[in-house]
């Protein structure tokens, strides 16, 4: 699969913040997700 991704500058930069939500399924597995991106979800 070939994506394709445009950049633009801008002259300010805005900070982003958000809420995680850490999840430990076991000793070895930790999920985070991100509250204001849904389909956003890491595993480890």
């Amino acid at each position: 699969m070939v994506s394709k991704v445009s950049t633009a500058k801008t002259s300010q930069s805005v900070p982003l913040k958000f809420h995680i939500l850490l999840d430990r399924s076991d000793e070895t597995k930790i999920s985070a997700s991100f509250l204001e991106l849904p389909n956003c979800q890491v595993e480890a």
